[in-house]
């Protein structure tokens, strides 16, 4: 038999490790989306009291 006990208690805390990190990788991931679409929930009912910008009037034709 190949290996040693040893061994194989490693690349199986390493499997686990890695799982692990994958599977917060997507929650970190997901919690940002989150995040980011509350912004945009909160925002979006906001829209309609932002004031209007109006284009700047011309400058005088002796200014320059």
């Amino acid at each position: 038999m190949p290996g040693s006990l040893d061994a194989g208690h490693l690349a199986a805390l390493k499997q686990l490790w890695l799982l692990t990190y994958r599977e917060a990788s997507t929650l970190a991931f997901a919690d940002a989306f989150r995040a980011i679409m509350l912004a945009f929930i909160i925002a979006t009912p906001l829209v309609p009291l932002m004031r209007k910008v109006v284009a700047p009037k011309a400058p005088p034709a002796d200014q320059h």
